[in-house]
């Protein structure tokens, strides 16, 4: 029954994060597909990403919490192809990319330049 109310999208949608709220009022019930952009905290070369754990008081009582990884968004020169790109990248990863150049810390990682961008 509530299958058959919620609606299909196309596969250009499906690149967007969708939440189905259920709403009810006096008229009955009815959904709502509510959509937003789902920007992952992702390094885009080496895959980091937040880490979970808890905070610890005196009292030894634990909350929840998240460490970020350290990303900054970076334009890189692609000297092969005369052109930059705009990636997302920790800290680690931009010393990586100094050291070694981008294409090489890509090979390293069995990555290409397309896996990326897209």
């Amino acid at each position: 029954m509530l299958e058959d109310a919620i609606p299909d999208h196309s596969a250009e949608e499906a690149l967007f994060f969708h939440r189905i709220v259920v709403r009810c009022s006096r008229k009955g019930v009815y959904f709502e597909v509510v959509r937003s952009i789902c920007m992952a905290r992702r390094c885009d070369l080496t895959g980091r990403k937040p880490s979970y754990g808890h905070n610890v008081s005196f009292s030894q009582r634990r909350t929840g919490r998240r460490w970020e990884p350290n990303l900054h968004y970076h334009r890189i020169w692609i000297a092969e192809e005369q052109r930059f790109v705009r990636l997302r990248l920790s800290a680690a990863a931009l010393r990586e990319i100094q050291k070694k150049g981008l294409q090489a810390a890509l090979r390293d990682r069995g990555l290409r330049l397309k896996d990326l961008e897209g």
